[in-house]
């Protein structure tokens, strides 16, 4: 069986020194555990992103799913 890739990044995004730990749950409902990721602009702004999972073990390409303007957090 050959690895799956669950989800990749372009070059230049989701710079790891913005990303808080990934939280694993079912968001969705579906009875697969999804991924939320809290990730922290330059800007001060925050935005929470949920990748849910995919039937094949991979993950969507995720979607903000929480926001919070500079100095609301």
């Amino acid at each position: 069986m050959s690895p799956l890739a669950g989800w990749r990044s372009l070059e230049g995004n989701w710079w790891s020194s913005s990303t808080g730990h990934a939280v694993g749950g079912d968001t969705d409902g579906d009875g697969r555990a999804d991924l939320a990721f809290m990730y922290n602009y330059v800007v001060g702004s925050t935005r929470t992103f949920t990748f849910t999972s995919r039937p094949d073990g991979g993950f969507d390409g995720g979607r903000a799913s929480w926001y919070a303007a500079p100095g609301m957090w």
